[in-house]
């Protein structure tokens, strides 16, 4: 289910895109980044 996050940040340059998403009470390294040319994926690795 899709997450419609409103307070993301973003700049680029001739080649990049930087984009920052606050990810409130998350630890970074239980994070999972997939990126591609037209999609951004960001979830939470969450031990069960």
């Amino acid at each position: 289910m899709p997450l419609i996050v409103r307070d993301h940040t973003w700049t680029q340059n001739q080649s990049t895109v930087y984009i920052s998403l606050p990810l409130k009470g998350v630890k970074t390294a239980n994070v999972h980044v997939i990126c591609t040319d037209e999609y951004l994926k960001v979830r939470e690795n969450v031990k069960l």
